[in-house]
Parts: structure tokens; sequence; C-alpha cells
């Protein structure tokens, strides 16, 4: 009789431990991202650099733990061009969310101020992405797509995404770079962020750099080109009004060699207009001589600016070998 409690006692025991294993695996099963992300979380040792991202991001409880468990690295080029597979020097790739981890290209530029920082938010963003439920993710599909519809000239690269991935680039893009979104995905931004908006900065402040340079550019352009019309215009008319003038010098010459073709007032008249069309011509030329100048120099400083957008392109592409000077 005893040995039959025992008995029952053991299967007791052993049909406990049996319901408690299945309800973990259910647990694991359903919320699967939780407990990744509290393992993951556990062993993240973030060098300083990282550290340093991690606060200037000023993340909330959820988004510190998302970034921890996603282990953002930021990689020099050969690194990172083997975890991103970005091998095409005419494609710039700054980031990538893979296997689970965060990898941000290391772009030196103190000109281009916030650039990785920003680049681990929108890498962020995928990660949260990924775990988003399925109705949340379609209850605020339509919110980026208004956002998108809304800011089109600054989005237009996701307009070419396949339908299946158009939402994700649009949740990770729309929340650093865009300012001002719907308060229904607003709020699911500030599960992460304390202020996205000074991420959002972050973004702007880099990005503007390209964005004036460009600017410049084809101002610069458009002044060129209205410069190089006028000049070739004024220097027509010059030549034209300095045959005239050469003519007319020589009728006068040729009146006044010859006795009684002139009077003395015809004379002194004839001379001082003739006076008056060289000192006219002398200021032409001069105007062409500061408007070639001036259009020389605005050459110049297009074909900088031209330089420096590749040199910055160059900069964060990380297929390009740069010799550090």
């Amino acid at each position: 009789m005893k040995s039959k409690t025992k008995a029952t006692a053991k299967f007791v025991i052993a049909g406990t431990m049996l319901a408690l294993v299945f309800a973990f695996t259910i647990f694991v099963g359903t919320n699967y991202y939780m407990v990744h992300d509290f393992i993951r979380s556990m062993s993240f040792n973030p060098t300083p650099e990282v550290a340093a991202i991690q606060e200037k991001l000023d993340l909330t409880e959820t988004g510190a733990a998302l970034f921890k468990a996603t282990n953002p690295s930021i990689d020099e080029a050969q690194d990172f061009n083997s975890h991103c597979q970005s091998y095409d020097q005419s494609v710039t790739i700054l980031g990538c969310y893979t296997n689970g981890d965060i990898h941000v290209y290391d772009v030196k530029a103190a000109d281009l101020d916030g650039i990785v920082e920003a680049t681990v938010a929108h890498e962020m963003l995928h990660a949260a992405w990924a775990r988003l439920s399925n109705e949340e993710q379609s209850s605020i599909a339509e919110d980026l797509e208004t956002v998108f519809n809304a800011n089109r000239d600054k989005l237009a690269i996701v307009a070419d995404y396949a339908a299946d991935s158009k939402s994700d680039e649009l949740f990770a893009r729309i929340g650093t770079e865009i300012a001002d979104v719907p308060e229904r995905l607003e709020s699911v931004y500030a599960r992460y962020f304390k202020n996205r908006k000074a991420i959002v900065t972050l973004y702007d402040r880099y990005h503007a750099v390209f964005d004036i340079l460009s600017s410049e550019i084809e101002e610069l352009s458009s002044e060129i080109e209205s410069l190089r019309s006028q000049i070739d215009a004024d220097i027509a008319d010059y030549k034209q009004r300095a045959a005239d003038f050469a003519s007319d010098v020589e009728s006068f010459n040729d009146c006044a060699d010859t006795a009684g073709c002139f009077s003395q007032y015809e004379f002194n008249s004839r001379r001082e207009a003739l006076i008056d069309e060289q000192d006219a011509l002398n200021a032409e030329y001069d105007s062409i001589i500061s408007a070639v100048e001036t259009c020389n120099a605005k050459i110049e400083q297009y074909n900088n600016n031209i330089l420096r957008t590749n040199e910055y392109s160059e900069i964060i592409n990380s297929n390009i070998e740069r010799v550090e000077q």
C-alpha cells in the first residue's frame, strides 16, 4: 500500500513537471521575442562607443532592452560589408539589422555628426517592427501611408520597395526622419524613445550637409548658365560696337585729312562723340571681364561643391577604400 502511494506521488510529480514544460513551451512560443531579448540583453557588454550612443538616443526602458537585445556594433568597412552584404560601390548602405543584430558602418567625419546615432535608431525600429504583432502592424499601416503621401519627396526611395517590406521601411524611416506624425503612430515610437524628435534632428543635421551642397550646386549651375548666356550676348554686342567704332574712326580720320570736309564745330563734335564711344566700349569691356571673373568664381565654387559631395559620398560608402591623410 505504501509503495502504491509513492508510485502515485511520482506520477503526480511527473505529470506536474510535464504540464510545466508544456506551459513553458507555450509561453516561449507565444512570447519568443520577450524571452529572446531577455536572454540576449543579459549578455550585452557594450563598447564605450556603443554605450555613448545608447545614452545619446535617450531610450525608454523598452527601448534600452531592445537596444541591448540587438547588440549594436559600429563596424569598420570589412566587418560591416561581411555582415550587411554590402559589396556594390554604387549603393551606399549605412546599417543593417540582420540575424537579430544591428551593424552600423563607422562613418568618420566630424561634419556628419549624428549619422551613426540616427542609423542605429533606424535599425532599432526595424527590430521593433519585427516585434509588433500582425494586428498592430496592420493598425498603423494606414498612418504610415498617410505620412508617406505627405512627405513623398523625402521618402521617395520607399516607393520602390516591395509591398511586403514597404511598411517595415516606412516605420524605420518615418520614425527617424519625420518630425510630425499621427498620434497613434507617435505612441508606438514613444515606447522606445523618450524624445524621438531629437533623433530626427540628428538625421536632419547630418543630412543637411548633403542637402545644402545639392541646393548650392543646383543654384550655381543655373547662375553659371545665365551668366554665360549674358556674357556671350555682351561679347557679341561689344564686337559689333567695336567694329562700328573702328569704321567711324576711319571715316573721321579720312575726313579730317581732307581739306574742307569738316567745319571746326563738326570736327570737335565728331571727335567728342568718338571719345565718348571709346569710353563706353572700355566700360563694356571692363564689365565683360568682371562678369567672366564672377562666372569663373562660381564655376570654381560649383566644382568645389561637387568635389565635397563626392568626398562625403565616399566617406559614407563602406566599399570605397580611403587613404587616410
